[in-house]
C-alpha cells in the first residue's frame, strides 16, 4: 500500500500496514482535536523501518505536548521527576538487574515516559540504555 507521509529514512512511501494505533481523544481548546483519532503503523518495503504513517506534522504533535502531555508534572511517576515512590521502584529494579546483568548490557525501556528509570541506571553506572514511549 502507499503511505500518507514518505519513510523518513529513504523516501519510500510503499510501506506494509503493522497496525492501526487508535487514541482516546483530546480537545484541546474550543472544540479543536490537536491529533488524529487513528493512525497506521507501518513497516517501509525498502529499508524495514518502522513508523506511525500520520497525516499531520511535528509541528500539531509539538503542540499537543505543551498543551496536554501526562508526563509534564514532576509529581507523576516516571515523569522524569523523583517522587518517594519512583526512588523506591528505581532502586528495586536495579537491584534485581544487578543480580541478572552487568552494567554493559543493552537495555530498553519500553514504556520510559520521561526516563526516570533510564536516569537512574545511567547514575548507577550502566552505559547501554535506551528508551521506547509511544506517546
Amino acid at each position: 500500500m502507499r503511505s500518507i507521509r514518505e519513510c523518513p529514512i529513504c523516501a519510500n512511501n510503499i510501506v506494509s500496514k503493522l497496525y492501526t494505533q487508535k487514541f482516546a481523544q483530546t480537545d484541546f481548546a474550543n472544540g479543536i482535536r490537536l491529533l488524529p483519532e487513528t493512525y497506521d503503523i507501518v513497516v517501509c518495503s525498502n529499508c524495514g523501518f518502522v513508523y506511525a504513517d500520520t497525516p499531520l506534522d511535528q509541528r500539531n504533535y509539538d503542540k499537543y505536548y505543551e498543551y496536554c502531555s501526562k508526563y509534564e508534572g514532576q509529581e507523576n511517576v516516571s515523569s522524569g521527576g523523583m517522587s518517594a515512590s519512583d526512588v523506591l521502584r528505581y532502586k528495586y529494579v536495579i537491584m534485581q538487574l544487578k543480580k541478572a546483568i552487568d552494567k554493559n548490557t543493552e537495555i530498553l525501556d519500553i514504556g520510559c515516559a520521561n526516563g526516570g528509570l533510564l536516569m537512574e541506571l545511567k547514575t548507577n553506572g550502566y552505559v547501554n540504555l535506551s528508551g521506547l514511549d509511544p506517546s
